[in-house]
């Protein structure tokens, strides 16, 4: 069993930004391979570009689409399923199917590589994660296009919840107790104290495998072992708030905080916007600290004294994106220019999401927003959500893509039965990266 302990930050190979060419700001009229910042042009307003976004499924992938075509850009949609949620668009949006990244991620980036090079894009936005497929081999895009994403070695220390937990105690951010499972003679100093820790594998998304206080009977479900981690991190009584950014090198340059309070098993599909100067700090010390650029995403617990402690982060985008609406109407701007800006132009203000903005995705609700888990005060949230909340995914001026989000559904339940997993895991099944692979994926 190992404590988390102090590694003095990332090492300095990391924070030399070794491979410049997916650290710098991204865009034809920027710096080239290993060339500085020094050397480019910031982008004009109406530098309009052609941008590739992978993980068509996503609904975030939905928002980010429309925000960007309605700026101008033109939006190419990639994905490994037949039916994306993002295909049905009235937007017009080039899609082009892909193997997937974690069955061969060697034929997906080139793959990738060649659509890029085919249909001249200026940037990659991985938004879910095969960035980490994509990054690991990020030197092949080179003299391509330019991938939204920093370089591999940050991303997986960030994506790993044992060691995020060590570089975030650097940075400053408030942190629990964690302790490395590497075995199951790990397990030994848990037995009688199981209660009081969360157990959870060391890369998993969606609260996938989490087990919170697992009483003896559950506490047989952790199941370590030196291929597959876990960590027994210590239990804190709170609230779960969440939070999303987009990052230039350290310089945080878009967040949105949100609470989620509705649940498809353990991901959020009902939010509530927040502005919590807490989370902005710590979100902020950690991206300056490890020099950070791309998506980057964390959980925090509010506890009952009203202080945040961050849990796990995902190098990804995630349901922040949806409030971007909140933020552009509160300040009188287009929201395609918000996030266009924030992605293309690394040295502008800080973008915050507003508060007290409430979003959902209206077909998971309908499924499982009538689960008793989910009753909230006496009532159901789904009546809430309903009601007072903005669907993330239907919208009068495009509305096939929530016509048709039973066919994307039905296309993720014959893969979910097809791969042996839960239906809530068969929608990022194949997009995962757990550092090693034991499944072997189907075609569906």
């Amino acid at each position: 069993m190992l404590r988390n302990r102090h590694i003095g930050g990332l090492s300095e190979t990391l924070m030399r930004n070794t491979y410049q060419h997916w650290c710098l700001p991204i865009g034809p009229y920027l710096a080239t391979y290993q060339t500085t910042v020094d050397d480019g042009v910031l982008p004009q307003e109406n530098h309009l570009m052609r941008i590739l976004i992978t993980a068509a499924r996503a609904p975030v992938v939905l928002d980010i689409m429309r925000h960007l075509t309605r700026h101008g850009h033109e939006v190419l949609l990639t994905d490994s399923r037949a039916f994306p949620l993002s295909r049905f668009s009235r937007l017009k949006c080039k899609y082009f199917r892909t193997s997937s990244p974690g069955s061969d991620p060697a034929r997906y980036r080139r793959e990738i590589r060649e659509l890029a090079e085919r249909e001249s894009v200026d940037v990659v936005l991985p938004t879910f994660e095969e960035v980490m497929h994509l990054s690991e081999g990020i030197e092949e895009f080179d003299g391509t296009t330019r991938v939204f994403c920093d370089h591999f070695e940050k991303i997986r220390e960030i994506h790993n919840k044992f060691t995020f937990i060590d570089i975030a105690r650097n940075a400053g951010m408030s942190v629990p107790d964690t302790y490395l499972l590497d075995g199951p003679e790990a397990l030994q100093d848990f037995a009688d104290c199981s209660t009081e820790f969360v157990f959870k594998p060391v890369y998993s998304r969606f609260g996938e495998q989490v087990l919170l206080g697992p009483d003896a009977k559950r506490f047989t479900e952790v199941t370590p072992s030196a291929q597959c981690p876990w960590v027994a991190q210590e239990f804190l009584d709170g609230d779960l708030f969440c939070s999303f950014g987009i990052a230039h090198q350290g310089h945080l340059r878009l967040h949105s905080a949100y609470q989620p309070t509705c649940y498809a098993g353990r991901a959020g599909i009902l939010f509530n916007s927040a502005q919590e100067k807490d989370i902005l700090r710590q979100v902020q010390q950690l991206v300056k600290h490890i020099d950070f650029t791309g998506f980057i995403s964390f959980d925090f617990i509010r506890d009952r004294q009203g202080r945040f402690h961050v849990i796990e982060c995902n190098p990804r985008s995630t349901s922040g994106v949806h409030f971007l609406n909140a933020t552009d109407e509160a300040n009188g701007i287009d929201s395609g220019t918000s996030l266009s800006r924030a992605i293309l132009e690394p040295d502008g203000p800080l973008i915050e999401a507003s508060a007290n903005q409430t979003r959902m995705l209206g077909f998971a609700m309908a499924i499982y927003g009538w689960n008793k888990k989910n009753h909230a005060y006496g009532t159901l949230p789904v009546w809430q959500g309903l009601t007072a909340a903005s669907d993330v995914v239907f919208s009068w001026k495009d509305p096939l893509p929530g016509v048709a989000a039973p066919i994307m559904l039905a296309e993720t339940m014959i893969s979910a039965v097809a791969n042996g997993v839960k239906l809530t895991r068969s929608g990022t099944y194949d997009h995962e990266w757990n550092d090693f692979r034991t499944e072997t994926l189907a075609s569906v």
